[in-house]
């Protein structure tokens, strides 16, 4: 998903989607088409999932990264760090719910994981653990049994701020 403020000013967010890998190329492209323009990234948990995700696309596709050296706000930790002691989570849907009164009609109550062995740099536990903690009520994975193997031998993990200590200690 993509988003930008207009020459008149009004806030454009555009998704977009693929119907099969045969498309992928085309997105990518037309992605970086997109970042050319652009002066920075914002994100909500960008940093530690989707510019990975995009950067690791890029590279097996054989595209040069539009993303990278391009300064970049994940606000997902300045948000952790100013609402993360009041709120029950640092969830996006909450913290949308508490700042601004956005509720999603939409959102499900749960989760969808693929895991497959062609993404093979996001076969991490604590990734997985990550997406098995998003549903409310239901998770499902999808996927092989040898991606799933991969991913719960591999505790190789970046430093994660989820203030969870700070949780515990109240």
């Amino acid at each position: 998903m993509t988003s930008d403020i207009s020459a008149s000013d009004t806030f454009v967010t555009q998704q977009i989607f693929i119907r099969d890998f045969s498309e992928e190329r085309a997105v990518l492209q037309y992605l970086a088409d997109i970042v050319q323009s652009k002066k920075f990234l914002v994100s909500f948990n960008g940093k530690a999932f989707d510019v990975n995700l995009l950067a690791t696309r890029y590279i097996l596709n054989k595209f040069k990264n539009p993303l990278d050296g391009l300064p970049h706000l994940d606000l997902l930790f300045p948000s952790r760090r100013l609402c993360g002691h009041r709120l029950e989570n640092s969830r996006l849907v909450t913290l949308e719910q508490a700042l601004f009164g956005i509720y999603r009609e939409d959102d499900m109550p749960g989760m969808e994981i693929p895991i497959l062995t062609q993404h093979y740099v996001l076969l991490q536990r604590n990734l997985l653990y990550t997406g098995e903690t998003r549903g409310k009520t239901l998770v499902v994975i999808v996927g092989s049994k040898r991606a799933m193997a991969i991913a719960v031998k591999n505790n190789k993990t970046e430093k994660r701020f989820t203030l969870l200590k700070q949780r515990l200690q109240r």
